[in-house]
């Protein structure tokens, strides 16, 4: 049951991010030289998150494998006060 609740709430999230952000918002979000949302000092430990998810991926990769490679604590720790 618990994993159902975690799919369903990264996937709304995922969805209410793309109409704001862009379809590839996390991927675009965590690149360096300050055009990501997350390359701040803030979210530097977010950023490194996505970007080791999007190495692992290779070429396989995915905004929706992506989104279900990040745990629900990368999207618990998203919400966290000082992101």
């Amino acid at each position: 049951m618990i994993s159902c609740f975690e799919v369903s709430l990264q996937n709304t999230i995922n969805n209410h991010c793309q109409i704001y952000l862009g379809n590839d918002w996390l991927r675009s979000g965590a690149l360096p030289g300050g055009s990501g949302i997350f390359d701040n000092r803030n979210c530097r430990m977010t950023a490194e998150n996505i970007n080791d998810a999007i190495r692992k991926l290779n070429y396989s990769y995915s905004n929706n494998k992506l989104v279900a490679e990040l745990g629900f604590g990368f999207w618990r720790y998203m919400f966290a006060q000082h992101q």
